[in-house]
Order: C-alpha cells, then sequence, then structure tokens
C-alpha cells in the first residue's frame, strides 16, 4: 500500500512540475521596452542630424527575442502636430537585432529634411515601434510591441540668405574690387608717366 502512495505522490509530482514548466513555457515573460518614450528635436531642412539621445530597446524576455524597429503613422497626435510627411526622412543606426534575455541595445535615429520652403515651420509625428517577433512554437496570440513618439520641429522662417552662397559670393565682390582698383591704378601711373 505505501509504495503504490508513494507511486501516485511521485506521480502527481513530475505531473505537476511537467504542467508548470509547460504552463510557464507559454506564458514566461516576453516583453520589450525602451526608453525614452518621447523624444522631441528641433532640426533645421538640409541638415543631416544624429539625435545624441539614443533610444534604450530592454528585454524584460527570459529568452533571446528578435526585434524589428518601423515607423508608423499616429494614432493620435500631440496637440498641434501631424503626420511625418515622409517617413523615409528618419532612419535608425540599427532597424533589426537579437536582444538577449534581460539586456539592452542602444539604437539611434537618423533624420534628413530636404530644404524645401513647405518643410519649416513644421511640427510633425510619428511613432516608432518594436517589435519582438514570435518565435516559432510559442503559444503566444500576438507578437509583443511597444510604441514611443519622436517629435520634429523645424524653424518658423525660411533663411532669406543662404550663408553657403554669401561667402563664396563677398570673396568674388573682394577679389573683383581688388582687381579692378588694381587696374585703374596701373593705367593711371602708365598714363601719368
Amino acid at each position: 500500500m505505501h509504495k503504490k502512495i508513494v507511486y501516485v505522490i511521485l506521480y502527481f509530482l513530475v505531473f505537476f512540475s511537467l504542467c508548470h514548466q509547460s504552463v510557464y513555457a507559454a506564458t514566461g515573460t516576453v516583453g520589450i521596452t525602451y526608453m525614452p518614450g518621447t523624444i522631441e528635436v528641433d532640426i533645421t531642412p538640409g541638415k543631416h542630424v544624429t539625435i545624441n539621445q539614443p533610444i534604450r530597446v530592454i528585454s524584460t524576455s527570459d529568452t533571446t527575442r528578435h526585434v524589428v524597429l518601423t515607423l508608423m503613422k499616429p494614432k493620435n497626435f500631440k496637440e498641434g502636430r501631424s503626420t511625418l510627411p515622409d517617413f523615409s526622412w528618419v532612419t535608425f543606426s540599427k532597424t533589426e537585432f537579437d536582444l538577449e534575455p534581460h539586456r539592452y541595445k542602444e539604437v539611434y535615429i537618423n533624420v534628413f529634411i530636404p530644404k524645401k520652403p513647405e518643410n519649416y515651420n513644421g511640427h510633425w509625428e510619428v511613432w516608432i515601434k518594436a517589435i519582438a517577433e514570435k518565435k516559432s512554437g510559442e503559444q503566444e496570440l500576438f507578437n509583443i510591441e511597444c510604441i514611443g513618439r519622436l517629435l520634429i520641429n523645424t524653424p518658423k522662417n525660411i533663411p532669406l540668405v543662404n550663408i553657403d552662397i554669401v561667402r563664396p559670393l563677398l570673396i568674388g565682390i573682394v577679389a573683383a574690387t581688388v582687381f579692378i582698383i588694381g587696374g585703374v591704378i596701373i593705367y593711371k601711373r602708365k598714363n601719368h608717366m
């Protein structure tokens, strides 16, 4: 009789430990997060900018996860904002990577807004979505994702004078003036002799 009780107890212990492991495997932590949740930058059109505040994608998972970063149109906007006109203006230093359990990766955001009159006085918003892809055989019903905001502002006024054009123009005017004055002085000396 004692043997039967021992076998029954062992059977239940093994059964419950296997059930516990399979439930844990199916419901274990598989999340990701990142900080900061919102990044706001001021950018002058025509200049390439790498935002010096990286986003930090953090694993809360117990397994290595493959993470993909994408941009998406906001579902709701902060007041006074509209969707970034062209998502190709924003790129990441890494768009896909494997994230080890309870580790993080830092990703830098690069922004280039073309220098066009319509790109001034912009107050845009785009959402950054990080997706931890579901592994084959996982019992999760959805991919794990988190979303943050990127707010981009451009100056109100179009610069009236482009310094890249003014500098060579001024050098040319000064050189022409020196050349003309030098020519006049030489001409007068020859004619007065």
